[in-house]
């Protein structure tokens, strides 16, 4: 679960760990284009990075869509409208990395 509070701070629960953005952010895995318009590729450096499900939460905290990753990639949601996001990437129910990413459609 995702919560932000009322100065933009974000905080990470999973399984009763809780964790700062800054703690979740990787630079073993990468995601382009950013400014995203419906498609957002993956690209990591170590093959035991490889996350198998994505969860897109707005800046409020909800959960606005979840997919399976294939081809290193995702199609966004048709219904999501321009603004920020994150994208919290799991493999096998653990989570490897929260990034944020811009939406522009």
């Amino acid at each position: 679960m995702i919560f932000i509070d009322n100065l933009g701070g974000i905080t990470f629960v999973n399984n009763g760990v809780v964790s700062g953005l800054k703690d979740l952010e990787s630079d073993k895995i990468s995601i382009f284009p950013n400014p995203a318009k419906e498609r957002i590729f993956f690209k990591w450096d170590q093959l035991n990075q490889i996350p198998d499900e994505v969860f897109i939460f707005n800046l409020k905290g909800q959960l606005i869509g979840q997919k399976s990753i294939s081809d290193q990639s995702i199609d966004l949601p048709e219904s999501i409208v321009t603004g920020t996001y994150l994208l919290m990437l799991q493999k096998a129910g653990e989570t490897m990395a929260v990034k944020k990413v811009q939406v522009q459609k």
